[in-house]
């Protein structure tokens, strides 16, 4: 029973490490694409990190709740943590594809990037 709670808690860590990653490469390519537009300004950079705060009390909570929920009466089918990791993880892949077609607007032309055609139609107008 003691290493199957070892291994949940080195999951747990090992989840939110891989979330920290995708929210650091989203911040480091949100400040490139300001630094590109010579549009570097404390307040965006603040609220971006305000928004990684928020996803990483989503992340502590739905931890807390795979580990304690049933001793507080709420027991679900399934784990939360890996739930709100992944929903976490594709919402910056989409911020840190849009920064690379902003940073770099002829990836935009591939295959791959046609799903973000609005971002590219927004820097067009700009």
């Amino acid at each position: 029973l003691c290493y199957i709670k070892l291994l949940e808690v080195v999951f747990m860590l090992h989840l939110f490490a891989l979330a920290l990653a995708f929210h650091a490469v989203d911040l480091v390519s949100g400040f490139a694409n300001a630094v590109k537009r010579h549009d570097v300004r404390s307040s965006k950079i603040r609220d971006g990190l305000f928004k990684k705060l928020g996803f990483v009390l989503c992340y502590c909570l739905c931890a807390l709740l795979d580990m304690y929920g049933t001793d507080i009466g709420i027991s679900l089918p399934f784990a939360m943590l890996p739930a709100a990791v992944g929903f976490g993880v594709l919402a910056e892949c989409s911020s840190i594809l849009e920064n690379c077609v902003l940073l770099s607007p002829g990836l935009a032309k591939l295959k791959i990037f046609t799903f973000l055609h609005s971002v590219n139609d927004k820097e067009e107008k700009k």
